[in-house]
């Protein structure tokens, strides 16, 4: 006994049946077809033979399997993901996801042809723990669903205090301040570009990311040019889904200090400048009599990276170029700095102060 499933293609065996049994109990296959057909022949050399009278359907229920989302994926808002699914004898489906079962089904495409296969599916902003997905036959009830949950994580931008009040300032000296950054979301925040509206307020960093229920901060460096209040706009890029955000900072500079060849008033530590800086930076610092002086460059565990000035200053202004390469002190070349944050630190017998700087 052979079949084949339409008049061009090869007879397939069905079975080898004792001829007097006169009938068997065929399985049909799974070939959709409407001109199937039948042969019975002699086993021996093929003759005698007899096919069917005409052709005959063979109907194949229809069926849907979903095959991604199965469960245990974290999917981030924002991002593209595809689901996928096989199916027969359909001809279009639907696909759909909740964020809990006993949540209704929100609708990802509303009609497909089967035969496609795949979506691509952009996550929406729908943090869950128990989000699944369902591909069903528009015409008919199968359908399919993840096998187990799956998580859709998304940030959550948060930044303090806006505006951040850097106070009066020495026009100078300049100063800096850092916003405190949080990300009380389910997913890694991306900050693409930090940008600022003022070139006299520079962000410490440009890109960076807060992990899930994480914090950091941000710092901005203000130099002024002039006398008199100051104010600045940072335009922080983001993939939460209420970015770009925005971050207001503001100072006031003032004439504190004598300047150029007079002898300063008060002792005082500048701002680093350029602060970051890639190469090199600059540190300024003024001593309003000689006094014996200490320079030293930190950390981040608070490990000692260089001694710049040890020994006694003449009164006045003095400006210290430091980098990787430069001479410390002793004459040693400043070795091991790699890009970060760093503190500096001026010491004589009457001040103490401590800043902030930053090597890209």
């Amino acid at each position: 006994m052979e079949w084949r499933e339409n008049t061009a293609a090869a007879w397939q065996t069905v079975a080898d049946v004792e001829g007097y049994a006169g009938s068997y109990a065929w399985t049909v296959p799974s070939v959709a077809t409407t001109t199937a057909e039948v042969r019975v022949r002699d086993a021996w050399d093929g003759s005698p033979t007899d096919a069917s009278d005409g052709l005959f359907t063979i109907t194949v229920p229809g069926g849907v399997a979903l095959t991604s989302p199965d469960g245990g994926q974290q999917w981030k808002y924002g991002t593209p993901h595809e689901i996928s699914w096989t199916s027969t004898g359909i001809d279009s489906v639907a696909v759909e996801y909740r964020n809990a079962p006993a949540n209704p089904w929100n609708t990802i495409a509303a009609s497909l042809p089967a035969s496609q296969g795949a979506v691509v599916w952009v996550i929406p902003n729908d943090p869950t723990t128990t989000a699944s997905v369902r591909v069903r036959n528009r015409a008919g009830a199968q359908e399919d669903v993840s096998a187990a949950p799956f998580e859709i994580t998304v940030p959550a931008f948060a930044g303090t205090p806006s505006p951040l009040d850097l106070g009066t300032l020495e026009v100078t000296l300049g100063g800096s301040g850092e916003f405190d950054l949080d990300n009380a979301g389910t997913a890694t925040l991306e900050v693409t570009a930090v940008v600022s509206d003022n070139p006299r307020f520079v962000p410490g960093r440009t890109a960076f990311s807060i992990a899930a229920a994480g914090s950091d901060t941000l710092s901005v460096t203000f130099s002024p040019v002039a006398v008199g209040p100051d104010s600045a706009t940072l335009t922080l890029t983001t993939d939460d889904p209420y970015g770009p955000h925005t971050l207001r900072v503001r100072a006031n500079a003032e004439q504190t200090l004598s300047v150029g060849t007079e002898r300063p008033t008060a002792f005082a530590l500048g701002q680093n400048s350029p602060n970051p800086f890639p190469g090199s930076t600059r540190i300024r610092f003024g001593l309003p009599t000689a006094s014996d002086v200490r320079l030293e460059i930190f950390d981040l565990q608070g490990h000692r990276v260089a001694t710049l000035i040890e020994g006694e200053k003449d009164a006045g202004w003095h400006t210290v170029e430091f980098g990787p390469g430069m001479r410390d002190a002793a004459g040693r070349p400043v070795t091991g700095m790699h890009s970060g944050v760093y503190f500096y630190r001026l010491t004589t017998p009457q001040f103490s102060a401590t800043k902030r700087l930053l090597r890209l």
